[in-house]
């Protein structure tokens, strides 16, 4: 009886040590609840996470969602990869604010679930971002310098940067 009250009490300190050390991940920077997805329309056996057929998604609380190569599009929803820490969030947030969407060569997507570019004549990147309410689109073509570096950046976040 002893033995099981004491082994009862180290489970149980056990365990809220173990919940201090991770964290609520609810806490984590999130950009206020906004999404994004990126798709990169890119060849199946390039090497670089700029060129590669990519879909790579964060949510909120940075859950990071990664699929690579062929069926990697606009309806693929990857199994998640990590969770993404809140300094990782804030690299990847202010790269995306200075990609000046609403700009050219920027052009809007709407209906992005229906994008496939021709490979052989287009290949492109498509961002998505959204939130409880809403959901935008963009695509650009895949030689943007910008959507690259974050193409890039997510690739290395999933592990398998060029």
């Amino acid at each position: 009886m002893m033995t099981s009250c004491v082994l009862t009490l180290l489970l149980i300190a056990g365990l809220g040590c173990s919940r201090q050390r991770v964290g609520d991940p609810s806490e984590m920077h999130s950009k206020g609840g906004r999404t994004l997805g990126l798709v990169v329309f890119g060849s199946d056996e390039a090497e670089s996470p700029a060129d590669r057929s990519a879909r790579y998604i964060i949510e909120p609380g940075g859950v990071f969602r990664a699929s690579f190569g062929a069926g990697s599009d606009a309806l693929t929803y990857p199994p998640i990869t990590r969770r993404l820490s809140a300094s990782q969030l804030d690299a990847v947030w202010a790269m995306v604010d200075t990609l000046e969407l609403q700009a050219s060569p920027w052009y809007i997507v709407t209906a992005p679930e229906l994008l496939v570019p021709n490979e052989d004549s287009h290949r492109s990147i498509l961002i998505e971002l959204g939130d409880a309410d809403s959901s935008e689109a963009w695509g650009v073509d895949i030689e943007n310098t910008n959507a690259r570096e974050l193409a890039t950046m997510l690739g290395e976040l999933a592990w398998v940067g060029g």
